[in-house]
């Protein structure tokens, strides 16, 4: 059988929009029901949203976190792994997934990015999700205007 192939979902750690969850929602059912497991680093905000969709839909989940983070709920996850830093959280999650979708974020969602594209993998971002899309995008991000596009693109 082939291992699961995971794809990333960037942004948000903090507090949510009701747009960016409806984005994470949406995101989260499409990866699943195209057989994509969905691979995050942190457990809240845009995060916690994706992995409890995922799996109400019966998709896989794996969540990349840092130490401190281990104690919060994770019941969600099917695979909890722990890293000693961020880098080597962005490393390990970069070098895990196929590629990942950004859902707005901040400085480090630009350090995540930056892992993947170092790895040659495609990074998307959804156009309008806040934060860091698109103003602060850096050159090898593909920005998309939908979930749909997003996908599609992701797997061209």
């Amino acid at each position: 059988m082939k291992p699961m192939d995971y794809v990333a979902i960037l942004g948000f750690a903090n507090q949510i929009n009701q747009r960016q969850a409806y984005l994470a929602k949406d995101l989260a059912e499409k990866l699943t029901s195209r057989g994509f497991g969905v691979g995050v680093g942190n457990l809240s905000g845009i995060f916690q949203q994706a992995l409890k969709t995922t799996k109400a839909c019966g998709g896989a989940t794996m969540a990349i976190i840092e130490k401190d983070l281990s104690k919060q709920e994770h019941k969600d996850c099917d695979i909890l792994l722990s890293s000693s830093s961020q880098k080597t959280k962005h490393q390990a999650l970069s070098t895990r997934c196929i590629g990942g979708i950004v859902i707005g974020g901040g400085p480090g969602t630009l350090k995540l990015i930056q892992h993947f594209l170092d790895r040659n993998k495609k990074i998307i971002a959804i156009d309008g999700s806040g934060g860091i899309v698109p103003s602060e995008l850096v050159e090898g991000v593909i920005l998309s205007h939908s979930v749909d596009q997003a996908l599609a693109l992701l797997t061209q």
